[in-house]
């Protein structure tokens, strides 16, 4: 039953899919239930001991996914140039705002293109989506990368 789980595994992350604890228990509990058809399935119990003698004996660990940001700037480009020219647009002023004194308005607020620098908040250097992922999978000890395949399906 271990080996058929093993193998499971390997052939998972040989598709580039996420493991983890919760797949090794489903999946555990169906093995469970081809091998001992004849035994109650609430006799089994996915126990952590278990568990963690698995995975050392097939040399298996908790890894965190590193080919999450090894996107090429180039594939932003499009998102980038969007925020950019939406930024610019909305920076400058318009027509109704030239009037008003330079540096500032009729209040006395230090003003920056269309805004008054009290509205002016630096969140994030890089206009860019991230991807939030859990961040990790268990992956064979000693392996360099841990990848995930690109698609969203389960």
């Amino acid at each position: 039953m271990e080996k058929i789980l093993f193998e499971r595994f390997r052939e998972r992350r040989a598709i580039g899919r996420p493991v983890r604890r919760g797949w090794f228990r489903k999946i555990s509990t169906e093995l469970f239930q081809v091998h001992y058809p004849e035994r109650d399935p609430t006799t089994f119990h996915f126990s952590n001991g278990w568990f963690q003698s698995f995975l050392r004996w097939h040399q298996i660990s908790l890894r965190c996914i590193t080919n999450t940001a090894s996107k090429l700037p180039g594939d932003f480009a499009e998102g980038i140039l969007t925020w950019l020219k939406f930024n610019r647009r909305n920076c400058q002023l318009r027509e109704e705002d030239r009037g008003e004194e330079a540096g500032g308005d009729h209040t006395g607020e230090l003003m920056i293109g269309r805004y008054r620098l009290q509205n002016i908040c630096n969140m994030d250097q890089t206009p860019v989506p991230y991807e939030y992922l859990e961040g990790r999978t268990y992956n064979l000890i000693g392996e360099k990368t841990v990848w995930l395949q690109s698609s969203k399906s389960g």
